[in-house]
């Protein structure tokens, strides 16, 4: 990281039971931090095998599909296609697998598919 410290904000565990049908709508995680900063990271673990169709992988969006979509201007997050309908994915994911993302980074998830069993992963 280049950097003489590293300060761990938060962790969280995700829980996305058998049958839920909610979707992670789009967000970047320093929308809700109350720290000044830009430099903030965050690791997402599955905690068992997620499946690149059905299990509900975390999908991001680049900067650059951003402004094609908005045509260079402000970026409206209601008018994106749900996740899983547009972005791209790191899936399969093994148990112990790990993504990362910057803070700023646009992501979220599509509901798990009928027939998968859960999902949990463990962020920080």
């Amino acid at each position: 990281l280049g950097v003489a410290s590293v300060r761990l904000y938060q962790d969280s565990l995700f829980w996305k039971r058998k049958g839920a049908r909610d979707a992670t709508a789009w967000h970047a995680d320093l929308w809700t931090v109350p720290l000044s900063t830009n430099h903030f990271v965050t690791v997402w673990l599955p905690l068992h095998r997620v499946p690149a169709e059905g299990g509900s992988p975390l999908y991001y969006r680049s900067r650059g599909e951003e402004e094609e979509q908005q045509g260079g201007t402000e970026l409206i997050i209601a008018d994106l296609p749900a996740p899983g309908l547009t972005g791209v994915h790191h899936a399969p994911l093994e148990e112990g697998d790990a993504t990362w993302h910057h803070g700023w980074t646009l992501h979220g998830a599509p509901p798990l598919a009928d027939g998968e069993e859960e999902r949990l992963a463990y962020t920080a």
